[in-house]
């Protein structure tokens, strides 16, 4: 397994072509749009469940969403992506073909 650490970026989506796994780790955030940019790209995406990321992620339907916010669980979470056979993989990455359905903002 490699991991870069690559810093800003402008070109997110050519980036994102080659990514494989999204871990997003934030223990504050409004709204993660990686996400979203990650799952257009196809990526694998593992989250803490910051704010309405529990909307976005459906735990082993459309990725993986640690337990809370600590390492170890975003961790654990990989190793359960690591574990997953192909096909259960492959599952979770055919739901990125469309956006979800409803996203609740909290916003009148």
């Amino acid at each position: 397994m490699k991991v870069n650490f690559i810093g800003f970026m402008e070109d997110v989506a050519g980036i994102l072509r080659n990514v494989d796994v999204c871990v997003v780790a934030s223990t504050a955030e409004s709204f993660p749009q990686v996400i979203l940019e990650s799952m257009a790209a196809r990526a694998f995406v593992i989250s803490t469940p910051v704010a309405g990321v529990p909307e976005l992620i459906l735990d082993g339907r459309t990725g993986l969403l640690a337990d809370g916010f600590e390492a170890k669980e975003s961790c654990g979470r990989v190793s359960t992506l690591l574990d997953m056979a192909d096909g259960d993989r492959s599952v979770v990455s055919t739901t990125h073909s469309r956006p979800p359905s409803k996203i609740h903002t909290g916003i009148p």
